[in-house]
């Protein structure tokens, strides 16, 4: 019986592992993993917002793919601020 993997777990697979581990000779070669997931990353945030765009359309099929666009790019975003510095004022 064969595993039916995941795209997260073909990716992991594809691009490597990515965190540092402390070891030089590892951590070079993660480290071009990374950038490698951060360009692949980038590239299919770009695709979803392209689509988000369209959340506004007429046609109720491309308004639908919009608008999941959209609010998957809004959770994303949430999710991100929690990482972005506060500044110290506050």
């Amino acid at each position: 019986m064969s595993k039916t993997r995941t795209l997260h777990e073909i990716v992991q697979d594809l691009c490597g592992p990515v965190s540092p581990i402390g070891a030089t000779h590892h951590d070079e070669r993660r480290l071009e993993n990374l950038k490698d997931l951060i360009e692949l990353v980038d590239r299919l945030v770009f695709d979803i917002a392209y689509v988000a765009r369209e959340k506004g359309r007429q046609e109720h099929s491309v308004q639908r793919a919009g608008k999941l666009a959209y609010e998957a790019l809004h959770d994303l975003y949430g999710s991100l601020e929690d990482f972005a510095e506060k500044p110290k004022n506050q």
